[in-house]
């Protein structure tokens, strides 16, 4: 299944594959597509990881769990912002 929201206008559509640079627990790779319109908003159907925060524009992704309420991003960009993921 591929995400509507990681169609790039004039650019390739890329399909969901577990060795994805975009995966649900890799990080973002050179080639990753542009984050959904709502950086915050809910998972799509066919798409197991999470949106990227809006603080962190250069973040990589972090993959939603029913256990975790909130992720805490420890890159350099945006060191230890807190992102609520409900």
């Amino acid at each position: 299944m591929i995400c509507p929201h990681l169609q790039i206008p004039g650019g390739p559509v890329f399909p969901l594959s577990p060795f994805s640079p975009f995966g649900p627990a890799g990080p973002r790779g050179p080639m990753s597509p542009l984050p959904p319109t709502n950086p915050v908003g809910p998972l799509l159907p066919g798409c197991p990881w999470s949106p990227r925060s809006p603080v962190c524009p250069a973040g990589p992704i972090f993959p939603l769990t029913p256990k975790k309420k909130e992720t805490i991003l420890t890159i350099p960009l945006c060191y230890r912002v807190l992102l609520n993921t409900r």
